[in-house]
């Protein structure tokens, strides 16, 4: 037999090999070819249903009911298994041990469909909280470091205490198929169970992820969060759909609110848009605007596997309800800006921006350099250390000549007061309600 007579019958047999293992691994599979194509981007998807047609029969596969609803990083992953018992454990051990320390001016938060306390406390000082996570190899990165020194120097200025939380319910977690999907999924849901063990020590919690960099340290937390009326706050173009940076009160509201947070991330289809906890808190916002406006609302835009395309779906699903929305006597908070019962989105100053396609400016609050962003931070970092530098220069020189006039005139020099714009209140955040704060 010639050379190539032999290569060919090498090839036909690992043709024939290849196929074998093909039919073995998908006849032990029943019932979830589908939905694992559906993880697949839709070309690719097509693409592996007529290869595995080919090779098994038409019969052997069904229209998958969605194919773009998931990032392709997530190919294999069994996305309808349920979160183990392990962390449905631990995400109901929080919230009950959270009910269970009403807010201070509620006796029982259970006693209200529509939790609002009567009176507040206007006499006693604001507790505020600058919350985010930071475990594992992140807590030696260089970029996370000073981003969390940008928020430990705005919470100090303005007298609130700084919480870098290193996710102890990590290791409490179970490692099944919904908390290693896409390798680390259950990594995301640090930011509910944070909130979970520490609002209820806090009037306001404003979180902040590890790449959300306080730029302009100057605003404190009442601009934001207005005179206090609301429970939720964020801001940006993106609205309510990325959790980058928002602010949190601690109220009945927001204790039903993370439930319900995580309840819609625990169903068998994440909410869209997709990525991890973000879908799931852009619905659990999404039925609270709809409660605001009185538009009844039973979770009609939640995926399912009946649906082809979840994420267009669910689009259009929250374009409509919107619309009624805006026919209602209510008003709704979905664009920004906006404020309802609950609810505000604010645009100015620039709170959660992602620096995406433009510019990142002195007077922005909180720049979060999400996904693709986050190359923009080094410049950042970079442009400010050398404006401290040179406004640092400046001041010395100012300084001394300063110093030699006060010299002259038998007065203290002023120092460096001038180096560091000061804050439009009082660096200790201790004003009460009933003066004008939060």
């Amino acid at each position: 037999m010639d050379k190539t007579a032999v290569r060919c019958a090498r090839v036909a047999s690992t043709i024939v090999s290849i196929s074998f293992a093909l039919v073995v691994f998908f006849a032990c599979w029943p019932g979830d070819i589908s939905r694992r194509l559906a993880r697949v981007p839709e070309g690719r998807a097509i693409g592996m249903q007529k290869y595995v047609a080919a090779l098994l029969g038409k019969g052997v596969l069904v229209q998958p009911p969605s194919t773009t609803f998931v990032h392709p990083d997530c190919l294999g992953t069994a996305l309808e298994r349920p979160w183990t018992q392990q962390t449905l454990d631990v995400a109901h051990r929080l919230l009950d041990a959270l009910d269970a320390k009403p807010p201070a001016d509620t006796e029982n938060c259970s006693a209200s469909a529509d939790p609002r306390p009567a009176s507040r406390d206007d006499s006693r000082k604001v507790r505020v909280a600058v919350l985010t996570v930071v475990f594992g190899t992140k807590r030696s990165d260089e970029m996370t470091a000073k981003v969390l020194e940008s928020q430990r120097q705005y919470a100090e200025r303005h007298g609130y205490t700084h919480i870098v939380d290193d996710f102890p319910e990590a290791d409490q977690m179970g490692r099944g198929g919904r908390e290693t999907r896409c390798r680390h999924n259950f990594v995301y849901w640090s930011k509910p169970f944070a909130l979970m063990r520490h609002l209820a020590s806090y009037d306001w919690v404003l979180w902040l992820d590890g790449d959300a960099m306080v730029n302009n340290e100057t605003y404190p937390l009442e601009v934001v969060v207005g005179d206090g009326d609301v429970d939720l706050v964020s801001g940006g173009r993106q609205g309510w759909t990325n959790n980058g940076a928002f602010a949190l009160r601690n109220s009945c509201w927001s204790r039903r609110f993370l439930r319900n947070w995580w309840e819609d991330g625990a169903a068998p289809l994440a909410p869209e848009p997709w990525y991890a906890d973000n879908g799931a808190f852009t619905h659990a916002v999404f039925r609270e605007v709809m409660r605001d406006a009185g538009v009844q609302y039973s979770d009609d835009c939640m995926p399912t596997w009946e649906v082809k395309d979840n994420e267009n779906a669910s689009d259009a699903c929250y374009r409509r309800f919107l619309s009624k929305a805006s026919s209602s006597s209510s008003s709704s908070c979905w664009h920004s800006p906006c404020k309802s019962a609950h609810l505000r989105l604010i645009d100015e100053p620039a709170f959660n921006k992602i620096p995406w396609k433009t510019t990142i400016k002195d007077s922005d609050f909180v720049v979060h350099f999400a996904g693709p962003t986050k190359a923009m931070l080094p410049k950042l970092l970079a442009k400010r250390a050398a404006a401290a530098e040179a406004r640092t220069a400046a001041a010395r020189v100012g300084g001394s000549v300063l110093g030699q006039v006060a010299a002259r005139r038998g007065e203290e020099a002023p120092g460096l007061r001038g180096a560091v714009p000061q804050p439009a209140v009082a660096s200790s955040y201790v004003r009460s309600r009933g003066q004008g704060n939060i």
